[in-house]
């Protein structure tokens, strides 16, 4: 199947047809013009699958997820439990599009999707993509975040906190954002008070002491965390794309390895239990 979709694409096939394809896990992977086949080519992460079985069985409440491009997470949290409560965030109208119809394709329930973006405030913003992909999933809401910049779409950002009223205890917060991350927190701060999630976060690298604007965002989110008695791990993956374990640290720091990007940021209280899974 992966080859013959290869060959679609190699021909100029794949984004001219649509039609869903049926896994031996069950799974129902849609692809329209093409979006969604990264769901059936690269089967990529298993760490994330591997990390939700653990954090599953210790930490209930919903799971919040932020930068849901295709819905490769949600795939995650369904196969781990598929009753699990999901709300998912993406200023992306495509990709909340795509992974509605995955959502009904899959009758998945208890799953609620929004083309928002998270941040600290509600406004107007731009999502810059890099690539002419329209779903491109390295699109970033800070500006000049990469050197290149194809396209901009208009969007809208909200601060979790102001939907809190609205939300069902929370349980594990996902964030992938390309850059935004220490907004996303900022604007969540009575939500972590409340709940106490276990956050799971990409941090793409600083490179270098003079990326000025990424060490200081990395900088004002990792002294938040400390504020309110939270750890950092980072997460260990083996060549295999599996969970290895996980690593507490004291800070991320500059470096400019793509394979230290993923980090578990645990309420104080809740440390020990994650490190003795691996003990």
């Amino acid at each position: 199947m992966k080859l013959f979709l290869r060959i679609l694409a190699k021909i100029g096939l794949l984004q001219r047809i649509n039609f869903h394809i049926k896994l031996k896990s069950n799974l129902v992977i849609p692809v329209t013009g093409g979006i969604g086949s990264i769901n059936i080519l690269h089967d990529s992460e298993k760490w994330m699958s591997d990390l939700l079985m653990i954090l599953f069985e210790w930490k209930s409440g919903t799971f919040i997820d932020v930068g849901v491009n295709l819905g490769q997470t949600l795939i995650k949290v369904k196969h781990v439990d598929r009753n699990k409560e999901y709300l998912g965030f993406d200023p992306n109208f495509k990709c909340i599009n795509y992974v509605h119809q995955l959502t009904i394709a899959n009758e998945f329930e208890g799953v609620a999707l929004y083309p928002v973006a998270i941040s600290s405030t509600s406004t107007f913003i731009g999502l810059n993509h890099q690539s002419s992909d329209q779903t491109d999933s390295q699109a970033s809401i800070i500006e000049g975040f990469r050197k290149t910049t194809n396209a901009k779409l208009n969007a809208y950002s909200v601060a979790l906190d102001s939907l809190i009223g609205d939300l069902e205890k929370v349980g594990i917060i996902k964030i992938d954002v390309e850059g935004a991350e220490s907004l996303v927190i900022e604007g969540s701060k009575e939500l972590i008070a409340r709940d106490r999630p276990i956050i799971i976060c990409e941090v793409l690298p600083v490179y270098t002491s003079t990326n000025y604007d990424r060490l200081e965002r990395q900088n004002k989110m990792e002294s938040f965390l400390k504020i309110i008695d939270y750890k950092v791990f980072r997460v260990l993956i083996d060549n295999k794309s599996c969970l290895q374990s996980f690593e507490e640290i004291q800070e991320i720091g500059i470096h400019s390895d793509l394979h230290k990007c993923n980090y578990l940021f645990v309420p104080d209280e809740m440390s020990d239990q994650l490190l003795k899974w691996f003990r």
